[in-house]
């Protein structure tokens, strides 16, 4: 891992707080992918997290809970319940196993720590190694709150060659008609990330099918 995100992890370790690097680089990293997809997730919250870093010129992001620092993003563990796909309430909680339930995908749910030792909860590592894309909670219910959930599963599917699980594949297309709710901002910005147009084509005609 970079240098400035071990400084990251250790400075909050030494102040008594928990930190992890979560999501989308220890997927990578288990994968032997190459990646700099970093995001830290820690039960300090945002006020400790400026104070301990006020020496760095960081950005807070009040909507989300979390701080910006040199594009490395700090997310204090928290739960969230959504009134709309955009804009969920946010609570603050104390540990992994409250913080991994606000997750998309089981893949994208394995947290680890500075010493690269793995913490899975939700035995992500089962789904990682049979390639497999799944939601972490009820698929109905994951991709109702947030349909980009949709654009993202197709993504990771076809960005790492995995098969969507049956039961989160039907749920993609029984919701796929909240698309319509996306901002194309939010759905170009996956785009950028890895669905080539061609791809994006097939996904509509092969989503909104009946």
């Amino acid at each position: 891992m970079e240098k400035e995100v071990l400084e990251i992890l250790n400075r909050l370790e030494n102040n008594n707080f928990k930190a992890y690097i979560v999501g989308g680089y220890v997927r990578d990293y288990i994968l032997n992918r190459k990646t700099n997809d970093y995001d830290i997730a820690t039960n300090a919250r945002p006020d400790d997290i400026i104070k301990l870093f006020s020496d760095k010129k960081i950005i807070l992001n009040e909507k989300f809970g979390n701080v910006v620092l040199n594009n490395i993003e700090i997310t204090t563990f928290r739960k969230d319940e959504y009134n709309n796909s955009r804009f969920p309430k946010i609570t603050y909680v104390d540990t992994i196993n409250e913080d991994v339930k606000r997750r998309d995908f089981t893949i994208n749910a394995l947290y680890m720590n500075k010493d690269y030792e793995i913490i899975d909860t939700i035995n992500a590592m089962e789904d990682l190694t049979n390639k497999i894309i799944k939601t972490v909670k009820d698929p109905n219910i994951s991709f109702n709150e947030d349909p980009l959930r949709i654009i993202r599963a197709i993504r990771f599917a076809h960005m790492l060659n995995f098969e969507i699980e049956e039961e989160t594949l039907i749920a993609l297309q029984k919701y796929a008609y909240k698309l319509n709710e996306i901002s194309k901002e939010r759905i170009n910005k996956e785009i950028k990330k890895g669905i080539p147009y061609g791809v994006l084509d097939k996904v509509y005609d092969f989503v909104l099918k009946k």
